[in-house]
């Protein structure tokens, strides 16, 4: 099949049903459940009236309670609140747009819980499999697999996991005969944030259950390589009509733990070809660090296969990653972790472009949609063509633009010396809003469910609307905020010069616990751990639920103006004692470190394998990730303290000598 299979559906044909206001007593609810699982039950409802939908899903508890102190009530609702908001991502960003694979949520129950949600009239997945027994027809199997893949990839970006995907759970909307019906996602009542995601997850479907669900002290917290491993295990079901793992409940948890890997699909079907084996087996690897790197990967490596690319070799290796084209922020994302699913230059590279700003570039540059943005030091914020470096636009503020934009959904947001923040046109860098602060700003916003968030020298983080500027809350803290917040769902992490780390609420900024140590770096937040740099004292691992040290790495200075980066278990990050370190994330130990002939102030980022970074000795480095050995090295003429952005194969910094910077590998 090619990309043109006629019989891939026109996903607008079934978009989901508008959200509106409804009232649970003009329902006519049906009295017997079409379904249910996780916290409830599923019963079809007619709606009133002649505005569309006519017909509607609503679930309720599962218990028998009118009081929302029942704690099955309280998860019911966290359930709604986390469907809600992957739907509305998918139907609000335009990156979604030709995305239609959540179920649609169309009002939830304010005093009394219940979920009225879009009907799903084609049944579920477990409906299908039951009427075929040897697994549905190859083609259609990978694409619904990819489908999924679309759906969780949404959560993912919100750091949002499922963390319960098998049969029952994707349901589909019915299309014409001649083309497959559409699998939505349901049942969100398991997932989690993943910053809080700590041990096993109560009540999930075994056959379909990963390795760290069962032992997470051997193979990590359950997190988004969790779904990877989910799909994998749907997409061998579909395949074969029958999961990876069969047998009685305790034979299933210690295969999944301790024995072999499942026969490949094609033991099954022998018309299985063996990359579809590869592709299946990657994901269900029991290491996390064997599978694929994120839910895009898989999506990429089954629609590669599923239409003959050219490229179905490279998507279906477990050391390659899915391209994208995107680093919108300091640190990759709202989470810091210096980390996105790309590729980059690992052996010699050259200057593809270079521009020349008029004083230095401090700033790290953001790169959306094939264009690279970056402040400088003479007062611009610029855009710049990622293929030649033409400039697009400019826009002049009234002091120092030395720390980094972020552009989502066709804004540009960036803050200047001058003490304000600023909305940007990302098309033609015209100013949609402004919002001054009490003082300076040199920290890089962060932008996260419509809210902006950024530290001033006024001594207060900032929470803004990011569609006109206005203020939602402010925390004050003692001193000046240099640092850039990190937030990863509900929680802010910013660091503040009055000796402390904060944990705030996203929501109304209420303190939620405070660790001492001065830091100006961004912390990075992973798996539940918050790792942050000190200015005076070690790098540090910080429980994100309460605060806690978990351990501290002393560098050779002391000082570290470096956010560290988080990749597959490894912290990366430099120092003024002129190293680029690597430590181990679970205790910090150092696994290597690699000497430059400077102070490391840049932040690194780290793409497939390899670290880059800049130096204050002029120059900007490739490293091994995996031991540290010098894959490269580009000389600037002056200081490298911007942080790169590393986007399909080549990696954007500024430099102190004045220059924007695209680095691309040296064909010659």
């Amino acid at each position: 099949m090619h990309m043109g299979d006629e019989r891939v559906p026109d996903i607008a044909a079934v978009e989901s049903p508008p959200r509106r206001t409804l009232d649970y007593d003009q329902l006519s609810v049906g009295e017997e459940p079409i379904g249910g699982g996780g916290q409830g039950v599923v019963y079809r409802a007619d709606v009133p009236g002649s505005e569309p939908p006519r017909q509607l899903a609503v679930k309720e508890p599962a218990v028998d309670s009118k009081t929302i102190d029942n704690p099955e009530i309280d998860a019911f609702f966290e359930e709604a609140g986390t469907w809600e908001t992957v739907d509305r991502r998918e139907r609000e960003k335009p990156r979604w747009s030709d995305s239609e694979h959540v179920v649609g949520v169309v009002e939830i129950g304010d005093d009394l819980p219940w979920i009225a949600m879009e009907y799903m009239d084609g049944g579920g997945l477990d409906d299908r499999l039951a009427v075929n027994p040897d697994g549905l027809p190859v083609d259609e199997a990978m694409w619904i697999g990819e489908c999924v893949c679309r759906g969780i990839e949404i959560a993912h970006n919100y750091g949002i996991g499922h963390l319960d995907l098998k049969p029952a759970n994707v349901l589909f909307r019915e299309t014409p005969a001649d083309v497959w019906d559409v699998p939505k996602i349901a049942d969100w009542g398991l997932s989690r944030v993943l910053a809080e995601q700590t041990g096993t997850v109560d009540g999930l479907s075994v056959k379909y259950a990963a390795p760290e669900q069962f032992e997470p002290e051997e193979f990590g917290d359950p997190d988004m390589l969790t779904d990877v491993y989910q799909v994998g295990a749907l997409v061998y079901a579909m395949l074969t009509g029958q999961p990876p793992y069969t047998g009685s409940q305790a034979s299933i948890m210690h295969d999944v733990v301790y024995g072999d890997q499942p026969d490949p699909p094609s033991s099954e079907q022998s018309v299985i070809a063996a990359e579809i084996d590869d592709a299946v087996l990657t994901a269900l690897a029991t290491e996390k660090s064997d599978r694929y790197r994120s839910i895009a990967a898989l999506e990429q490596a089954l629609r590669a296969i599923r239409t003959e690319d050219s490229d179905a070799d490279r998507a279906t290796d477990p050391d390659q990653t899915e391209s994208t084209d995107t680093w919108p922020m300091f640190g990759g994302g709202p989470a810091r972790t210096g980390h996105r699913s790309t590729v980059g230059p690992v052996d010699s590279v050259t200057v593809q472009w270079s521009f020349q700003t008029g004083d230095r570039v401090e700033s790290s540059p953001a790169v959306v949609d094939g264009t690279v943005y970056a402040g400088s030091h003479d007062h611009n914020v610029y855009a710049l063509s990622a293929e030649d470096g033409s400039e697009q636009w400019a826009f002049e503020t009234e002091s120092f633009v030395d720390w980094s934009p972020v552009v989502v959904d066709g804004t540009v947001y960036v803050a200047s010396f001058d003490n304000t923040v600023y909305a940007l046109s990302a098309a033609d860098g015209s100013k949609q809003w402004s919002f001054e602060t009490g003082g300076r700003v040199k920290s890089s916003l962060a932008v996260v469910d419509d809210t902006v968030y950024i530290g001033s020298k006024d001594h207060n983080v900032y929470a803004l609307s990011a569609e006109d500027g206005s203020e939602r809350w402010s925390f004050e803290t003692g001193d000046w905020v240099l640092s850039s917040p990190a937030v990863v769902d509900d929680t802010v992490y910013v660091g503040s010069d009055d000796f402390r780390v904060y944990a705030l609420s996203a929501a109304d900024g209420t303190e939620q616990w405070a660790f001492e140590t001065w830091t100006n770096s961004a912390p990075a937040v992973v798996d539940g751990t918050v790792y942050v740099g000190a200015r005076e004292g070690p790098v540090s691992a910080l429980s994100a639920a309460d605060g806690t040290e978990q351990w501290a790495f002393e560098t050779g200075d002391g000082v570290v103006k470096s956010s560290p980066a988080v990749v597959d278990d490894t912290v990366y990050v430099g120092s003024w004692d002129e190293n680029v370190y690597a430590l181990s994330a679970e205790d910090g130990s150092k696994r290597w470190a690699f000497e430059t002939g400077d102070w490391v102030e840049s932040s690194p980022a780290v793409v497939d394998g390899t670290v880059y970074v800049g130096s204050n000795d002029n120059n900007v480095y490739a490293l091994s990730a995996e031991d540290g050995t010098k894959q490269w090295s580009f000389e600037t003429g002056d200081k490298v303290e911007s942080s790169p952005a590393v986007v399909d194969g080549t990696v954007y910094v500024g430099g102190n000598d004045g220059y924007v910077y695209a680095l691309s590998e040296d064909d010659c």
